[in-house]
């Protein structure tokens, strides 16, 4: 789908009933504050659940801000992510040093 963090935001402009969003295994490398902001937006009206597993996170200082910001703070997240390497957490593809962590 998308490979960088460019996730065209106009696709979310009309879905204010959207109540899960599935953007896993999608080659994702990371997303915008943006993206996240417009997450945070659709989780005031009814979204209830975000999935982002088995995407090819960067885990550089480039790629991983907004999307440590929303994890640290997303209920959203943390409901899917029950043990630390269960399936539903999300796993870094780099740099080198961070795979798999």
């Amino acid at each position: 789908m998308f490979q960088n963090k460019d996730f065209p935001l106009q696709s979310f402009r009309h879905l204010d009933r959207l109540e899960t969003l599935d953007l896993s295994s999608n080659f994702l490398m990371g997303l915008s504050s943006e993206f996240f902001s417009e997450v945070d937006r659709l989780q005031r009206r009814r979204l209830r659940m975000v999935f982002l597993q088995n995407n090819q996170w960067k885990c550089d200082r480039c790629h991983v801000k907004p999307l440590l910001g929303f994890l640290r703070s997303s209920l959203m997240y943390w409901g899917a992510c029950f043990e630390a390497q269960g399936p539903l957490c999300l796993k870094c593809s780099g740099p080198g040093d961070m795979a798999m962590r």
